[in-house]
């Protein structure tokens, strides 16, 4: 990284911390305007290249700052607050793609090293205890007994569908499971969509035939509840409940988090914690946190908080350990940390679609350093070391 680099995130970071003067808020805005025409900052880049960067870094402002950007002092102004509020992340990976970082990692072993990020993999079981491998099932129909039928289409979307003249189907559970590097989306029997993230659960019944529609959790999963008001949407975890009539939101419940998140993107929902002997009802934009004695409501990016189903990373003054816990899942990797860890947070948004590696490199501009190992024992999983 050469000085004129050094300089640009030195005064990102004197923006971030409030310490930084006119001058230096002057020579970020001309920066923004022309950095794309900076030898120091863009040798070896071609017109396009450095277009496309650029355009990238307007995605990354709309997506931060929920307005369009259009041109003139608006568009740099957006720019400047919109990037710098993001600092660790998304601005670093505006200079990621700007700016040539060399990987701590041996080149010639990058490939060997390297993690793909996760893919469509879920197991289906059914009440009988047969289990459906979903990545290898073929499209079309895959299930079709007792009046209920399921099938797969071909963007590995799974859908519960009454049997076509074959009586009415009894209501047996099911459970969807994904593994760490996987996730999936159903459909269940009233039109509810789910999204669930890696390491995580779902169990439902095959047709929802009494006054509610229960569902039970573990890990994280978006859903999009059909609207029945005589027939409420309640999803269990190990300490909450969430009724619903019909709404968007997201619900991460991990067990190895220390507390539950129920973000709401659309609708009214109810969160009741068991643990606490608690209740609350959240609005859209605002989340419900389960934690230290107490449910409490926050008002939050909502659409990041789901960020994690339309392929992206997103980060909102994320902690390094809970980072690490969703790359850890994503990438089916084991992290391990080596010696004094900094605690230090991130925002910002990455695409998920990166490899493990791409990521590291957009975090390792924020002094963050690792060691990626190969894979040892028999789950052959890779090995991410932070060190100091």
């Amino acid at each position: 990284m050469n000085d004129a680099q050094r300089r640009i995130i030195d005064l990102l970071e004197k923006f971030n911390n409030g310490t930084a003067s006119p001058e230096e808020i002057g020579e970020l805005d001309r920066w923004y305007a022309s950095f794309e025409s900076d030898p120091e900052l863009t040798a070896g880049y071609t017109k396009e290249q450095l277009a496309a960067a650029r355009e990238g870094m307007f995605r990354n402002i709309r997506r931060s700052a929920g307005e369009r950007t259009d041109g003139g002092e608006t568009r740099r102004k957006a720019l400047r607050n919109a990037l710098v509020s993001v600092i660790v992340v998304s601005v670093m990976t505006a200079v990621f793609f700007v700016f040539r970082v060399t990987p701590v990692f041996n080149v010639a072993q990058s490939s060997k090293l390297d993690v793909m990020p996760g893919k469509d993999v879920a197991v289906l079981t059914l009440s009988s205890g047969q289990r459906i491998d979903l990545n290898l099932a073929k499209n079309g129909r895959i299930y079709l007994k007792k009046g209920l039928e399921i099938t797969k289409d071909a963007n590995g979307e799974i859908s519960y569908h009454e049997g076509k003249g074959t009586g009415q189907a009894a209501s047996e559970m099911n459970t969807l499971t994904t593994p760490s590097g996987g996730q999936f989306r159903v459909v269940l029997a009233d039109g509810t969509k789910v999204w669930l993230n890696a390491m995580s659960s779902l169990t439902f019944p095959s047709r929802f035939s009494d006054h509610k529609r229960p569902v039970a959790l573990t890990g994280e999963a978006y859903f999009e509840v059909a609207k029945n008001k005589a027939k409420p949407f309640d999803v269990s975890t190990t300490n909450e409940r969430v009724e619903v009539l019909g709404t968007h939101f997201n619900i991460n419940a991990y067990a190895d988090e220390q507390v539950q998140r129920t973000t709401l993107l659309e609708g009214s929902v109810r969160i009741s914690n068991q643990r606490y002997q608690a209740q609350v009802t959240i609005a859209p934009g605002q989340q419900a946190e389960g934690g230290d004695g107490k449910l409490k409501i926050i008002n939050v990016d909502a659409e990041g908080a789901a960020g994690w189903k339309d392929g992206l990373f997103v980060f909102n003054h994320t902690g390094i350990r809970p980072l690490m816990r969703q790359l850890s899942r994503w990438y089916n990797i084991d992290v391990v940390y080596q010696g004094d860890i900094k605690n230090r947070t991130f925002s910002g948004s990455i695409e998920r679609s990166y490899t493990l590696l791409q990521v590291l490199d957009v975090l390792r501009i924020s002094k963050v350093n690792f060691k990626v190992e190969k894979p040892a024992g028999p789950d052959h999983r890779s090995r991410l070391t932070l060190i100091p």
